[in-house]
């Protein structure tokens, strides 16, 4: 590293280093499109919660970097010691890019950076970003899960080469390095040969001892007798003698790390596995009895464990946490049955605060409303973990029993069917109504939260005076008490119950869990349950008992901080402020679109605009929604510049535009102080201003239930064998009988004489069906025969029995139609709102290319990217292949019940196919990518172009196939066949595996390594002394050359010199997953 120096310009250097080891419905007022709505607003990262303490995001699979890094935070010692190294010797980020290629200590930086913001900016969560940037990590190596004991040592390898030649180049080894001692004594003649060993964690088996200290009894204390087979070679008596081996502890580190050997290699089956045997840890640790000089002060040598990391899972996929012990009583600590339950407020209301729910009822509510009114329990359970960092089991089972008892229990507020979907009650009745509920209770939660409507700035968070109050808590009379988040924005309207008066844990010996993001208190029973099984304790951190923190250190987050980062922090919190002011802001200003009554008439069933104002746009118009109605009633007047009348009269409608044409609903000037957002006025509303009562002379009827429907009615025209059209809104309720009166007046046919007919459809093939409305559903309404916007009606005068009518002659020429419901990824849509969906018409012998021309034509689209293509969404979890345009709708299996979707790129050629390819093996995080890709291509030009986009390093890659349910089978072996040889189709998923694929005529085989016994030989040589190896590498090398030449030589014309090259293709490392897994530490 060029005397401890680290250049930014080669981060290529760690990307080596490191590249080995680690690998984790429609809304009124909204009218499709019409209006984008809040596109590209980001929401800003949330605040602390309760806790006052920072996560760490996960970068796909950081998890085990995020619990060493939080871990060095609540190390005091260390996190000061890294601050205490000043800008004068680590250079400044700035210089980096410069000409003179300044030296900059990146990595030590970077990491100050990060401690600093975990300590001061007031965000949810940091990222580590720029760490992993800092070390030349690539995104390969953040969505690949790896091993924390690994990470623990190369990171603190990386650290302390970046601080060679500056004041805390010792920093590592004051701190985390001790020395070991190894002695072996000659029975026969008291020789003793010693070497000592640092170290920088110590390894613990678990399935051997029941207990730690049981484990070091075992590797420093009790000594191991070297006879038979196992005798010394003692360089004093020349000869192989009996003796005692013995490790002993010569010096320990300030802070001890032990590593539990819970990965371990099952050599019979050939394969990893995961101990989850119970080891017992106390939390205070005496080493003096496992020291070999423990020295006059014995309570040097005591230690208290303050950080526990906890592995959850198998081998092949888990996920580490940490506990921790806030040694500085940093955090805002609570009993966790007091502990509330906190949910991000939903981005619609423009906050970034959290509400608490004391309630299982109201959280379970919530997040089934998030959900979209209903869920399965798996998912529920799961969207729970994952918001609020807590588990059913863990936190409500013990008051209320099991999830599913309480759902049954709840009829009245859930309702849980036989596959077991959880739904809310109010949701299977009346969608409506529900959702009316809850978005009603959000608006109470930020009207309270924004009292003073004039005032839209967020409270920013003063995290030294969180730390302050939680000292004062431990010093008044009254423990227990709870201490409120300053973004605690209530419960939702259920007032907090008291909670119990428990008795807070002494100060400095408090502990939190950290999940990623997710910062909880814990206490010390949960650190019990991690003694053994899936979810159980990996690493083990303890620090020596004597260290005191001054008084100045307790609850206060700036000790040592240097001014620098001070002001860096400073900073970022301006801006975070500055982005939720604005998040705030934008998420609570809404646009409206403004119809004035003298614009419009009432034609066809609805309001019509004027053609002479058809040109004219519609008026919008922006404003804050926690603004009162009034003040929106008053904007509106004011622009409309004169050109309407107002009166005391005047009112505002919410207005839809409806196939029929513009229809109103409910009135929002009813009670004009309320604020909007408790209105049905949403962003994109469209408002209609009048007198309440007539459009130009004609009354308007408004509501939902008098929304018209359009009608297409079919009749004969004036001339023989020629027929008519009539496209009108009819009222809901308008009866078969009111219909045909209006029919009378148009066709000239009486009314008695009409036969009214509509078609519905049938079979695979949707044919139409013609269905005559007999007399006695005269008196049945539009809404009650079900006809919707669009149903297609036949109006003739009776005929005779035989005879064949008018809606059947009709029904014949629609045979060859199909009507495809189709769905616009094209066009930009509102925040949280659905893709446009519409419906076409088409031959059923036209190609998809004129089905994409339909489908432009109806949703209004010009320039799409690469032209555009379709799609069939099947309802799985991604769509299906881009369809081939020369296709017809008969031969590419479109039928009416098919959704097709329209989206940007290219349409595939006859000679492309389209595969889905993820990384293998999967994680919790795997993404299907998709490429397009000439089906004559090879399967080695796919590999090359599927790790190019995926952005994988190196050529050591092969593909897999995956068979019908996803999963991997058999490996794509010859790299020079094509796709189409290989049977591979549009739409197939291959899986990219890590590892080169044996050459033609090879294959690749498993060599499991086992220490012969072979009897003592008394002329070693001396390499054979020191690397006792060596005879066994020798003889594993030599039996495998002398299998290998003497398979290759059985031919008759095989030739010697062949022979080497044979051996070197076989012997050479493939890169396969048995390689990886035995490079790991672990074999």
């Amino acid at each position: 590293f060029d005397c401890g120096y680290y250049f930014y310009r080669k981060a290529d250097l760690f990307n080596k280093m490191f590249s080995s080891l680690f690998g984790e419905d429609d809304e009124l007022g909204s009218n499709v499109g019409e209006y984008s709505g809040k596109l590209d607003i980001s929401r800003p990262p949330p605040p602390r919660n309760a806790t006052g303490l920072c996560g760490l995001s996960n970068l796909g699979a950081t998890c085990y970097l995020n619990s060493l890094l939080q871990t060095l935070q609540y190390t005091p010692e260390f996190r000061e010691s890294l601050f205490a190294v000043g800008e004068d010797e680590l250079g400044v980020l700035s210089d980096v890019e410069n000409a003179d290629n300044s030296m900059v200590r990146v990595i030590p930086i970077q990491l100050q950076r990060l401690l600093a913001s975990l300590s001061l900016v007031d965000q949810q969560s940091a990222s580590v970003v720029d760490l992993t940037n800092s070390f030349g990590w690539s995104s390969n190596e953040e969505l690949q899960q790896h091993d924390v004991q690994e990470l623990n040592r190369i990171l603190f390898t990386a650290v302390d080469s970046s601080l060679v030649g500056t004041s805390g180049e010792h920093l590592i080894s004051e701190l985390y390095r001790g020395i070991s001692v190894q002695e072996i004594v000659c029975k026969k003649c008291g020789k003793i040969s010693s070497r000592e060993e640092d170290f920088q964690d110590i390894s613990v088996p678990v399935s051997t001892h029941d207990t730690l200290e049981q484990s070091l009894e075992k590797l420093y204390v009790q000594c191991e007798l070297l006879e038979a087979a196992n005798q010394y070679h003692c360089s004093a008596c020349n000869q192989l003698v009996d003796a005692t081996r013995a490790c002993h502890l010569e010096k320990l580190p300030v802070i001890l790390t032990f590593a539990l050997l819970r990965f371990c290699y099952d050599f019979n089956k050939g394969e990893r596995y995961k101990d989850n045997s119970k080891l017992v840890f106390p939390f205070t640790l005496d080493m003096a009895s496992y020291c070999k000089t423990p020295g006059d002060d014995s309570s040097s040598l005591v230690y208290e464990l303050f950080s526990v990391v906890i592995h959850s899972g198998s081998t092949h996929s888990g996920h580490y946490t940490a506990y921790i012990r806030d040694v500085d009583n940093l955090g805002n600590w609570t009993h966790p049955e007091d502990e509330p339950v906190q949910l991000q407020a939903s981005p619609e209301t423009g906050s970034v605060d959290f509400i608490n729910f004391d309630s299982p009822v109201e959280l379970l509510q919530t997040l089934l409303q998030q959900m979209g009114g209903a869920a399965t329990v798996n998912k529920l359970c799961k969207s729970m973990q994952d918001q609020t960092g807590v588990t059913w089991n863990k936190r409500f089972k013990k008051q209320y029993g099991p999830l599913n008892k309480f759902l049954k229990s709840n009829l009245n507020l859930f309702s849980v069917d036989d596959v077991g979907t959880v739904s809310l009650a109010a949701h299977s009745t009346n969608k409506d109504e529900a959702r009316k509920e809850t978005e009603d209770a959000v608006a109470n939660v930020v009207q309270s939260a924004s009292s003073d409507s004039s005032n839209i700035e967020t409270n920013e968070t003063n995290l030294p005076l969180i730390a302050e109050a939680a000292l004062k808590i431990d010093e008044s009379s009254n423990s227990g008490g709870n201490i409120g988040s300053s973004h605690d924005t209530g419960s939702g309207g259920t007032s907090k119950p008291k909670a119990k008066n428990r008795e807070l844990p002494p100060i400095g010996q408090r502990w939190f869990e950290f999940n990623d993001t997710i910062v909880q208190p814990v206490t010390e029973n949960h650190i019990t349950k991690m003694f053994q099984g899936k979810q159980s304790a990996y690493m083990l951190f303890y620090r020596k008992q004597s260290l005191s923190r001054p008084s100045e250190a307790v609850a206060n987050v700036y000790y040592k901080v240097p001014l620098g980062l001070q002001d860096y922090v400073a900073r970022a919190n301006e801006l975070l402020r500055k982005e939720r002011q604005s998040f705030d802001i934008a998420m609570n200003t809404i646009k409206v679109f403004v119809h004035f009554s003298q614009d419009y008439i009432f034609a066809n069933g609805a309001l019509q605009r004027m053609a002479q104002n058809d040109s004219i746009e519609i008026f919008n118009l922006s404003i804050d929604r926690r603004r009162p109605v009034i003040e929106l009633k008053q904007a509106i007047l004011q622009t409309a510049d004169g050109s309407f009348h107002a009166s005391k009269d005047t009112v505002l409608h919410i207005a839809k535009r409806l196939p029929a044409g513009l229809h109103l609903y409910n009135c929002v000037t009813g009670d004009e102080s309320l604020p909007i957002m408790t209105t049905d006025i949403k962003d994109g509303s469209h408002l209609f201003v009048w007198d309440g009562t007539q459009v130009s002379g004609d009354v308007i009827a408004v509501g939902k239930e008098l929304e018209p429907v359009l009608l297409h009615i079919t009749y004969p025209g004036s001339n023989e064998n020629t027929t008519r059209e009539l496209s009108s809104g009819f009222s809901k309720h308008t009866t078969i009988e009111q219909l045909k009166g209006i029919l009378c007046e148009i066709t000239g046919v009486p009314q008695a004489d009409i036969l009214l007919s509509y078609f519905t459809t049938s079979g695979k093939n949707q044919n139409p069906v013609v269905t005559a409305l007999p007399s006695s559903k005269l008196h049945c309404s539009l809404a009650e025969l079900k006809f919707t916007d669009g149903q297609k009606l036949t109006a003739e005068r009776q005929v005779k029995k035989g005879l064949k009518t008018l809606a059947h002659t009709v029904a014949d020429r629609q045979q060859r139609i199909v009507t495809v419901c189709v769905e616009d990824r094209i066009s930009p849509i509102p925040l949280n709102a659905a893709w446009p969906v519409a419906s076409v018409d088409i031959n059923k012998d036209e190609k998809l290319s004129s089905l994409k021309k339909l489908i432009f034509a109806k949703f209004g689209l010009t320039e799409v990217e690469g032209g555009g293509r379709l799609r069939v969404d099947d309802n799985n979890e991604k769509l299906g292949p881009p369809l081939y345009e020369n296709q017809t709708i008969i031969s590419a299996n479109i039928t009416s019940s098919c959704r097709v979707v329209v989206e940007p790129g290219l349409a595939p050629s006859n000679n492309q196919i389209l595969l889905y390819f993820t990384l293998y093996p999967f994680t919790a995080d795997t993404d299907h990518q998709e490429i397009m890709i000439d089906r004559r291509a090879t399967v080695c030009k796919c590999c090359s172009l599927m790790t190019e986009q995926s952005k994988l390093e190196g050529k050591d890659w092969h593909l897999k196939k995956t068979n019908w349910c996803g999963e991997a089978a058999e490996d794509l072996s010859d790299e020079d066949a094509s796709l189409e040889d290989e049977g591979l189709k549009s739409g197939d998923l291959l899986l990219i595996e890590a590892g080169r694929l044996p050459p033609k005529g090879f294959v690749r085989i498993m060599v499991h390594l086992f220490k012969p016994f072979p009897e003592p030989v008394n002329n070693k040589t001396t390499s054979d002394e020191t690397n006792p190896n060596a005879g066994l590498l020798s003889w594993v090398s030599t039996t495998l050359q002398s299998w290998i030449s003497s398979s290759t030589n059985t031919g008759e014309n095989s030739k010697p010199e062949d022979c080497s090259n044979d051996i070197a293709a076989m012997t050479e490392p493939e890169g396969t997953k048995e390689t990886e897994s035995q490079s790991d530490g672990q074999f």
